[in-house]
């Protein structure tokens, strides 16, 4: 059985980890969990327009390849829910190794891709599926994990590395090793249809997962919301003060702070 290592390949330097392995995979067809880790992104690549900022060989950021015809469209959301599940255990086991089981309980991921501690972004994620029919034929997942970085640029709203929450230098490759190994563990609980523990597991880290908060959309302007549920194409479902449900899919509404 060959080991995971074997499937990692590690880069200096790329425009980005999910291009590289999009461009790669146009190629040769890669063996599933194919894996590529960069010290560094020229373009790295959020959701949407969004990039994503990294200093040198600070940070984990790498992208998988899978292929998992086995998950309906419309079911496409539970890989965003693995990888967020896959960080939050690495991130979590790495505060525990560390003494500060205080912190733990204040990581979260925020909708749809994001992994929060407290009010703060440490993590994000970019799942791009391609689709065949009524099946994703493949999906590459992108991840990338503030670790060791301790300054950002001011363009950056809210950002925090492992480093800053801990107060001591983290061996980033492993918890790289860490995500990565989790990743495959949630992945194969997909291949025996655990859809609804793996949607409980991530609805139980949810960031606002319960009270009223601010939220802002272009038709709605500034409301106050509870998390009423995401449902398996990832669509939020928001409940009013007045009891009006409103779904909304990414990018339509924004988290707001609660003093705005």
């Amino acid at each position: 059985m060959n080991k995971l290592s074997d499937f990692i390949s590690f880069l200096e330097e790329t425009t980005s980890t999910n291009l590289y392995l999009k461009d790669l995979s146009q190629v040769e067809k890669l063996s599933e969990g194919f894996t590529v880790h960069a010290e560094f992104q020229k373009s790295g690549k959020g959701c949407g327009a969004n990039r994503w900022e990294s200093q040198k060989g600070k940070n984990v950021l790498f992208s998988s390849i899978f292929y998992p015809e086995f998950i309906p469209v419309p079911q496409q959301f539970i890989l965003s829910e693995i990888t967020a599940l896959s960080i939050l255990d690495a991130l979590k086991e790495e505060a525990e190794r560390s003494g500060n089981s205080d912190v733990i309980s204040r990581f979260s991921v925020k909708w749809p891709n994001d992994i929060y501690w407290e009010d703060k972004k440490i993590a994000g994620i970019l799942v791009e599926n391609t689709i065949l029919g009524n099946l994703i034929n493949e999906t590459i997942i992108g991840v990338g994990v503030n670790i060791n970085q301790a300054s950002f640029s001011e363009e950056i709203p809210n950002p925090v590395s492992l480093t800053q929450i801990l107060d001591r230098s983290i061996e980033k490759r492993a918890v790289f090793i860490s995500i990565l190994h989790k990743l495959h563990i949630h992945y194969l609980r997909i291949m025996k249809n655990d859809y609804l523990t793996i949607h409980q597991d991530y609805m139980s880290n949810l960031y606002r997962k319960s009270g009223l908060h601010l939220y802002h959309s272009k038709n709605d302007g500034y409301f106050k919301a509870y998390t009423k549920s995401i449902d398996s194409m990832g669509t939020l479902l928001l409940e009013t003060e007045s009891g009006e449900e409103k779904s909304f899919l990414f990018k339509e509404v924004t988290f707001e702070e609660e003093n705005c």
